[in-house]
């Protein structure tokens, strides 16, 4: 059984890889195929970052502002 602290770790190292597999231009893509998968991949985001919380929340604004 995992601690609050453990899975919370867990969903920060699984955000970290996220963002930084994550398309942020997923929007302007006139593939469908992108588009979708960038989609996708902003629906976990955003569940992870409800999930953690306001360190979420800095990870994710930190990542758009390197974009």
């Amino acid at each position: 059984m995992l601690t609050k602290q453990e899975k919370k770790f867990m969903q920060i190292e699984e955000l970290q890889k996220l963002l930084e597999d994550h398309d942020f231009y997923y929007v302007y893509s006139d593939d469908g195929r992108v588009y979708d998968k960038g989609k996708a991949s902003q629906a976990k985001i955003d569940v992870l970052i409800e999930d953690i919380g306001s360190e979420g929340k800095k990870m994710y604004q930190q990542f758009l502002l390197m974009q």
